[in-house]
């Protein structure tokens, strides 16, 4: 509740000068949750540089800038229950208490950067299987679209029904895409931009046809145009971002 670190947040505080960093942690632990313990139940676990826009103290709008040693520490449930009790007022929301969390509730949540960040530091993600399905997420008149996003990439299936209209006319500045067509064909042509979607490279064409893979790198924009019945599968390095796709048409005389 407290400026500069409004919404979700961890427990801590300022160190006073004459402290160690991990008695800062344990008598800051102390203030907001009543409950006291060993210096050596705290591991530190990182140190970040913060910079804020506002401030706590009176004048808010200055910002500030702050040193963070960054500690974790195992609770036993009965110490879990006793500090989801008696958290700070003045900082925390009443009844607001402890609750588990995982990564995906914290990007719907909205947390700032720095709360993602070390989740990411405690919690290094490992690779792990994963599985699904297909699903219709766009159908009109001229494509049907299915689609799967895993956790940093995305698969795409589309099936051309209308060819009277070219696909693509855009460009990625963040990810690579890869196209493989089993079914029909057509035509693809490319071109390099710069940072505005200005088109500085020669245009380049692919005629393509079943059985034929395409790979388009960032910031080159791309034109498809496409038989009826063609059916592709696309391969992007990133899950869909629509602030990742520009417009930039290919002209043709």
């Amino acid at each position: 509740m407290s400026k500069p670190m409004t919404g979700w947040w961890w427990i801590g505080g300022r160190m006073a000068s004459h402290e160690t960093k991990e008695e800062a942690a344990v008598r800051n632990f102390k203030r907001e949750t009543r409950l006291e313990l060993p210096q050596n139940r705290f591991k530190l676990m990182a140190i970040f540089d913060y910079r804020w826009k506002d401030r706590a103290q009176s004048p808010q709008e200055i910002g500030c800038h702050m040193l963070g040693y960054t500690f974790t520490v195992e609770l036993t449930a009965m110490e879990l229950t006793s500090v989801s009790a008696n958290l700070e007022q003045k900082e925390y929301e009443k009844g607001a208490g402890l609750f588990a969390f995982d990564r995906e509730r914290l990007v719907r949540e909205g947390v700032v950067s720095p709360i993602l960040d070390l989740y990411d530091h405690v919690f290094p993600h490992r690779d792990e299987v994963e599985c699904g399905l297909f699903k219709l997420v766009s159908s009109d008149a001229r494509r049907d679209i299915r689609e799967l996003e895993f956790r940093g990439s995305a698969f795409q299936d589309f099936f051309i029904k209308d060819a009277s209209k070219p696909l693509g006319q855009h460009f990625h500045r963040e990810k690579f895409e890869i196209f493989c067509f089993p079914d029909g064909g057509g035509t693809i042509r490319t071109a390099r931009v710069d940072a505005t979607g200005k088109i500085v490279g020669e245009i380049k064409q692919f005629e393509i046809g079943p059985g034929f893979v395409i790979r388009i790198p960032p910031y080159h924009t791309h034109r498809f145009d496409l038989t009826p019945n063609t059916r592709f599968v696309a391969f992007s390095s990133k899950p869909f971002d629509a602030g990742d796709m520009i417009a930039c048409p290919i002209a043709i005389d």
